[in-house]
Parts: C-alpha cells; structure tokens; sequence
C-alpha cells in the first residue's frame, strides 16, 4: 500500500542582515557601504504533512552550506508544546534507520514548555537534506493549531545557521486497515476492507463526509495528482500511485456495512449524504470511527486492468471553524 497523505507547512529560512547607516556633508563622498553577509549556512524548515499523535510525521530541512564543509556540526531542534504536554522526536540516521532524540523541557513562551534535543552530523559543502520525524503527544485544542519549531545548526562553538517554521496539527485522519497489504478481489467476486476515521482535535465534528474514488496507476514518470487535500492518510507500500481522475469508478461497485447489511454508498441508510458524498458520519471530539467496505468488479472493466487505487477523500469541519479539514487514504485493488 502506499502514500498516504500529505500536508505542506511554511518554510523559513534565517536570514541575517546589516544595517547600512551613510551619511555626507557638503562635497564629502559618502563612506563606502558595508557588503550585506548571507549567513554560513541557510536553513529551510519544511513540515510536509500534519502531524498527529498516532503516527510519525516527516519534516525536512533543506540546508545550503556557502563555506567549507562542516564534518561534525551539532543540530539543536527546539518545539514549543503547550504547557505539560510531550513529543517525540526520531532523526535520519541513513540507511532507512531513524535514531530517538533524547528531548529535555525547560520554561517556553507563555503557557509553553520548550522541548529541546541535539545530535551531531556532518554538513557538506553546497545543498544537503536533513530529516526528521515528529509525534506530537496530543491534538490541536482549536481549528488550525500547529506546533512551532526551530532548527540551528553550530560549529567550532558558534551559531552558523537557522530557520523556523509551524508545524500544523491535523484535525481529521483517515487510516486504511489493511496491514500493508492490497485489497485482492476477483473479477467474479468481492472483498472487504475497513477504514478508520478520527478526529484528534478537542472539537465535534458533526458532519464527516466520505467520498471513494477509484484510479487508475500512475504512469512511473507521472506523480500523484496535485489536487490531492493536504491531510494525513493511511499510506500504501505500493508503487500504483492513482491518477486522481477517477477513471475506473464506474468499474467497481462499493458498499458500506450500516450494521445490518451491505448498501451502495450512494444510498447508505442512516446516514445524512452532504451534496455529492457517499457517506456522511458524525465524529465526538477525540474519538474515531471503523467503517468497512466491500468492493466488487462490475461488467466491463478492461481485461488489460490489474490494479487500481481505492482513494477515500474525507472532509469535515470543526465546530466554529471557518474551513473544512481535510484527510485522504489510499490503498492498492488487485484484480485477479
């Protein structure tokens, strides 16, 4: 299976200037202005997703390095977490092996603690991509909470470089429970799968819509649709990234338990559908919801066609909040 889901933060990158001060009297030449100094090394901090308790979310940190290489420079990460609240940290140790950074609070901003950890790393001359990945220990208590941080990087005893950004809190996810695995359904058959909806945020959501699609694969040169919403979503451990155009939906007949039995989605009873969802649920502030599917090939569908991406867009908006949030899951339909 594979992706899923991804939501972008702000970037930014620390940039330190000198104040130029010129004066002149009578024919006197102005004294010569000061060259303006980018810092050593420039930091971009790029959260690229929202980040939620259950799961470890990746930020990157784009660094430039203008001067020498740096063979052991000491990266200090500091979040400022509501106050009494936690997170973990893990870092990039290479070879897809990720370390645990040991984090130490001390007194933040008003009604904050900040949480701070270090580790050592080699910077190279030029551009360099350092990661992270980040559990916060908690949801947001309001719509569009995020969790500030600050990356610097230091060597030979002095600050050369940093950059700061928000990390944005997600308020709606969507999980697919299928174990990595693909939904593997035969042409004169059906299968079933389940997906979980939640809502980490201290805030209803009294309205939860769910709307499936179903893809073709990607050609390899060809990325994910950049419409995609910029939620968290269960991701697949596949190489079929959908093509967004929901090509192959009229090939597949889906179908929702409502605890009785099986629907279409269109129709599910007991169930109040927004303006083109296909299911549409309630979500109490800090619970989630499992809700299983059933999918079978209709009449039709080519032979050539093997696979598929089953995509759930889900929206939903907390209560008072001005914009909907929004999370996606996807996961990989083999035809047999």
């Amino acid at each position: 299976m594979r992706r899923t889901t991804r939501a972008a933060g702000t970037a930014a990158a620390l940039t330190i200037t000198a104040a130029l001060a010129a004066c002149g009297s009578g024919g006197s030449p102005a004294p010569a202005r000061p060259t303006t100094q980018g810092p050593p090394v420039a930091v971009s901090v790029l959260p690229v997703e929202q980040y939620t308790s259950d799961r470890d979310g990746t930020v990157t940190v784009d660094v430039r390095n203008n001067g020498a290489a740096l063979a052991h420079a000491t990266v200090r990460l500091d979040l400022d977490v509501p106050h009494g609240r936690r997170a973990t940290v893990s870092r990039d140790a290479g070879h897809g092996h990720w370390t645990g950074v040991p984090l130490t609070a001390s007194a933040g901003p008003a009604g904050h603690d900040t949480l701070s950890g270090t580790w050592t790393t080699a910077v190279p001359a030029g551009e360099h991509t350092l990661a992270f990945r980040l559990r916060p220990g908690y949801g947001p208590g309001t719509a569009g909470q995020t969790l500030p941080l600050r990356v610097t990087i230091a060597a030979d005893g002095r600050t050369v470089g940093g950059g700061s950004a928000d990390a944005p809190l997600a308020t709606l996810t969507a999980t697919w429970k299928t174990k990595g695995r693909p939904i593997a359904v035969s042409r004169h058959g059906h299968a079933s799968a389940e997906v979980t909806i939640a809502d980490p945020s201290s805030l209803d959501i009294p309205q939860v819509d769910i709307r499936p699609a179903l893809d073709s694969c990607a050609p390899a040169a060809e990325e994910a649709p950049s419409g995609s919403p910029a939620g968290t979503s269960g991701k697949a451990d596949s190489d079929c990234q959908g093509t967004g155009r929901g090509d192959l939906t009229r090939y597949f007949r889906l179908q929702v338990y409502d605890g009785t039995g099986w629907t279409d989605t269109w129709r599910a009873p007991g169930t109040t559908a927004a303006a083109g969802a296909d299911v549409s649920v309630p979500l109490s502030a800090g619970a989630d919801r499992t809700l299983r599917f059933r999918i079978s090939v209709l009449a039709g569908l080519p032979a050539r066609t093997t696979r598929a991406d089953l995509r759930l867009l889900v929206t939903g908006t907390l209560k008072g909040a001005p914009s909907p949030s929004l999370a996606s899951c996807d996961t990989e339909v083999v035809v047999r």
